[in-house]
């Protein structure tokens, strides 16, 4: 065979090897994204707002603008700064509670036996 031919099997073959590593990376990455939004849908039922728009924000892309990555970031850490660490812990606390436990009836039961004291037994 003539060696031009080969020339040109060779360059089609490696288009065609970058084009098909192409396609296998981008799936990758917007398998990676959807596995965001799913998971941004279940932090949703627990009522974990600022993690919801932070996983909202990475899986569209949004990493300048309106609730972008960045800005949802810069909240987290002035809401930190402004009123601690704790008080963040326990509004995303009492939101699970909230959102959890307190609607299904075997949960409630069980967090109010946790949470109930056990009885006193008098002493002598």
């Amino acid at each position: 065979m003539n060696p031009v031919i080969w020339q040109y099997i060779g360059i089609f073959s490696t288009i065609l090897a970058v084009v098909l590593l192409a396609a296998l990376v981008w799936r990758r990455r917007e398998l990676r994204r959807y596995e965001a939004m799913e998971l941004a849908d279940k932090f949703a039922e627990w009522g974990l707002d600022p993690v919801v728009r932070l996983l909202r924000a990475y899986a569209v892309g949004n990493y300048i603008g309106k609730d972008s990555i960045g800005r949802v970031i810069r909240e987290l850490i002035a809401d930190l700064k402004s009123g601690g660490l704790e008080s963040m812990l326990r509004r995303i606390a009492w939101k699970i509670i909230k959102n959890v436990f307190l609607e299904n009836a075997d949960d409630r039961a069980q967090l109010t036996k946790l949470l109930t004291p056990p009885p006193v037994t008098p002493t002598k």
